[in-house]
């Protein structure tokens, strides 16, 4: 049961991605926020090739919009190498520590939107 509501709720994650990509434009902040969520989802629904798929594209989007040494660039960059090491990736998430120069610091947990209210 658990797994079909991950399943339901990556595919509306990515439908909302798409939608908002549309409606912002595709490289916009609003549109890496979706896709963020989107691989959050994705990664909760077991999907890990979309997921890690998902993680590259906000990377790219959140890297045009804010910068390669941002705070949120670099936090979904954790969250990418914390899910190629939970499929036994370690050396590629290694190297993608230390390309970026991340320090192990706390994941994503559900959505980064938290951090505004903050």
């Amino acid at each position: 049961m658990q797994a079909a509501l991950y399943a339901e709720a990556a595919e509306a994650a990515t439908e909302a991605a798409r939608v908002m990509a549309e409606a912002t434009g595709a490289d916009g902040p609003q549109a890496g926020l979706a896709i963020v969520d989107q691989a959050l989802a994705l990664e909760a629904a077991s999907n890990a090739q979309d997921a890690e798929v998902a993680f590259e594209r906000a990377v790219e989007v959140y890297s045009k919009v804010y910068g390669k040494n941002n705070w949120r660039t670099k936090q979904v960059l954790v969250a990418l190498a914390s899910l190629l090491s939970s499929q036994g990736r370690d050396r590629e998430a290694s190297d993608l520590k230390v390309k970026h120069k991340l320090r192990d610091t706390a994941r994503i947990k559900g959505s980064h939107r938290a951090r505004k209210s903050g």
